[in-house]
């Protein structure tokens, strides 16, 4: 609960509980930072509200918004920047160089800006640079402010990033100097951690790389005026409701076991039922695009020092159980399992059974058991997937033979695999997209078949694609039914509001 111009409105806080034991509040991510701001704490710009007219014509700040100050960054003649999204900083291009950057965001100060009485905010920067989101030729989601003398802390040190200490709270810590880790085969079953204003220190693993998705922004707060739809390539995708929300746009996200920067955080998306996705900028591409508006390369401030992040998780890893499939559907599924069996044996396959398939929740499969994940199994049988479980023949006869595949947190793909199916995705990513009710698609792992890579579909919620095949390319397909990401209103939040930034409410 808050005042905002007089008028005490209230708004859902969303609670995560770890079992860790470690204290970990992200109330200190959106208080005013005594002395110089850590970073992973809330912050944006001055002037990013909406102002609406009364009866009488006067003025007055309807919402506003924010977002985190990300992370540290420094150029070749030692000048430190705060860096975060343009959307948090640069208002989606709507601001201008020389701006006022706040700490915290406007979000955790009722809304009152600097110039207006009352005002609990502090200047920590200007806005000095930003990647045009506008333009066709960018692909990152970027800003820098430079950081007032005094304002910041000069080590970079973020929020929740260091060790707890004797009553359990997390300290704060730098990440790793320089310009980051690349995402590549070597690293794919990483976990990653972020600190954001909203959601405080979270950790998940990654699901998706080579991800190309379409991202709407607005001119307001309240995302009532469209201002473009920009279409992003080779994005990292992070899997998990909890890991981001709102408000935590800008977080720098770091490989959990060394604080090595692997990305930004710029939008996310969820289903509302335990499905979600955060999208991240590689940091290669951050420091290198912002590099070219500075004219001077980049780097991140922090440690030379690698240190272990603490690993908070708020989503399961992998699926507790299978998803529902109706008895009619079940039934056909074992019609055909039951015939395939007849053909489907010897070199390592078991048997067959009717399945539940986790690439596309709500559809059957045919369940094919094999002793050996090696085994050649065919993707679809009958014009059903196939979900392929690797167990032995005593477990098949005591009926105790696993219901689901073993799955593992993160994608484990060779570098063959890997750079065969981001060709596929290049090349199909275009005509997929066409499609209005698909707005991603990426490289993941298929969960029907953990051996094999697969193409990840990224579907709106509220509408059907025109077909959903379970092949392309020979690569199994997994789709993801999520609303369409935000980056200003909260990913929970379905439609457009009159009012987005009622303090305490997930923004960004």
């Amino acid at each position: 609960m808050a005042a905002v111009n007089g008028s005490t409105v209230t708004s859902p806080l969303r609670v995560l509980l770890n079992s860790q034991g470690i204290v970990s509040n992200p109330i200190a991510n959106q208080a005013v930072q005594a002395g110089p701001a850590l970073l992973g704490a809330s912050g944006g710009n001055d002037g990013d509200f909406d102002t609406y007219q009364d009866h009488a014509g006067e003025s007055y700040v309807a919402d506003c918004c924010g977002g985190t100050l990300g992370a540290l960054v420094e150029d070749e003649q030692a000048n430190q920047y705060i860096l975060s999204n343009n959307h948090v900083l640069a208002e989606s291009d709507q601001a201008h160089a020389g701006d006022t950057i706040d700490q915290p965001g406007l979000i955790d100060g009722a809304c009152t800006p600097l110039s207006r009485p009352g005002s609990t905010l502090h200047p920590v920067g200007t806005l000095e640079y930003f990647v045009p989101l506008a333009s066709k030729q960018t692909n990152v989601d970027a800003a820098l402010a430079l950081a007032s003398p005094g304002a910041v802390d000069p080590a970079g040190s973020i929020l929740g990033l260091g060790t707890p200490g004797k009553d359990q709270t997390l300290s704060a810590a730098p990440p790793m100097a320089g310009r980051g880790e690349t995402v590549d085969a070597a690293n794919l079953g990483m976990n990653v951690a972020k600190s954001g204003r909203t959601t405080g220190l979270t950790c998940s693993n990654l699901s998706a790389v080579a991800l190309t998705v379409k991202v709407d922004y607005y001119k307001d707060c309240a995302e009532t005026q469209p201002y473009t739809t920009k279409t992003y390539s080779n994005q990292i995708g992070i899997g998990g409701t909890h890991f981001t929300d709102s408000g935590d746009s800008g977080a720098l996200v770091v490989d959990a076991s060394n604080a090595e920067a692997i990305g930004l955080y710029f939008a996310g998306g969820t289903d509302g039922d335990g499905n979600g996705l955060s999208v991240v900028n590689p940091i290669g591409d951050v420091l290198g695009e912002l590099g070219a508006e500075t004219g001077s390369q980049l780097s991140l401030v922090g440690t030379s020092t690698p240190h272990s992040v603490a690993c908070l998780r708020y989503d399961p890893a992998v699926p507790a159980e299978a998803p529902y499939v109706g008895p009619t559907a079940l039934a056909r599924a074992q019609s055909i399992a039951e015939a395939a069996s007849e053909t489907l044996h010897g070199n390592g396959i078991l048997g067959t059974t009717a399945g539940h398939s986790l690439d596309s929740p709500g559809d059957p499969a045919v369940t094919v058991y094999v002793d050996r994940a090696t085994a050649s199994v065919p993707q679809e049988i009958g014009g059903l997937r196939t979900q392929v479980i690797v167990t032995d023949p005593g477990s098949i006869a005591r009926g105790t033979a696993p219901a689901m595949p073993a799955l593992e947190p993160g994608l484990h793909l060779s570098a063959a695999s890997l750079g065969g199916a981001k060709v596929i995705e290049r090349a199909l990513a275009p005509q997929l997209m066409a499609d209005p009710a698909i707005f991603g698609v990426g490289v993941t792992e298929s969960r029907d078949n953990p051996a094999e890579p697969a193409l990840l579909v990224l579907v709106d919620i509220s509408r059907n694609p025109q077909s959903m095949p379970a092949t392309l390319g020979g690569l199994r397909v997994v789709y993801m039914r999520l609303h369409r990401f935000h980056t200003t209103l909260s990913k929970f939040v379905t439609g457009h509001p009159v009012s987005s930034c009622r303090v305490g409410k997930a923004t960004q």
